[in-house]
This record gives C-alpha cells, structure tokens and sequence, in this order.
C-alpha cells in the first residue's frame, strides 16, 4: 500500500478538522470545548501523518486512534443538526473510515511482507 495516500488522507481529515474549529467556537449550538476537542483531534492527527511519513511505529495508533474518536464523535450529527452540517459529518466519517482503512491495510502489509 502506498503511504503517500495514506498521508495525503491524514492530512485532508486534519486540515477539515483545523478548519471546522473556528466555525464551532463561533456557533451558538456547540460548546466551546467541542471546538477545542476537534482542533487537538486535528492536530493529532496531522502528527500522526508525518509520523507515518517517516515510519514511525508510533503513528499507525495514533492515526487510528484520532480518526476513529473523530468519526463516533461526528455521527449524533447526523439527525440532529442542518443540511451543511450533516454534510459535514458525513464527509468528516467518510473521510476517518478511509484513513483507517488504508493504515489498517498498511498496517496488514508491513506484517505480511
């Protein structure tokens, strides 16, 4: 499995979480510490990407780790919220479940190889 994409995937979900970050603390809906959680869930996980970059054993978990509290932490999204925001959280489990998928299988090949 090619680690650039598995990088390249890391990167995109912790910059969509970087980005949401001002747009919950800003929102009337949604606690302060929501917006700080997705932030340091963003940051994490663009540690987890250049971790995995270099080889790192470290950031297989971390990166697996972050994604899947991102992706449970985006599904109450789903029925309650408006039309741009369930988007959002589709894309956000979207998204974590593809990263997960493909550190799995990198994960899967380092082992059989």
């Amino acid at each position: 499995m090619n680690t650039r994409i598995t990088v390249a995937v890391l990167a995109l979900c912790a910059v969509s979480d970087l980005a949401a970050v001002p747009l919950l603390i800003g929102s009337d809906d949604a606690p302060v510490g929501l917006g700080l959680a997705v932030g340091v869930l963003g940051v994490l996980t663009l540690v987890a990407a250049l971790g995995l970059a270099r080889g790192s054993r470290w950031a297989r978990p971390l990166a697996i780790g972050t994604r899947s509290v991102d992706a449970l932490a985006a599904i109450p999204a789903f029925g309650s919220a408006t039309g741009a925001e369930t988007a959002a959280a589709v894309v956000t489990v979207v998204l974590s479940v593809l990263a997960i998928g493909l550190v799995a299988l990198g994960q899967h090949a380092l082992r059989t190889a």
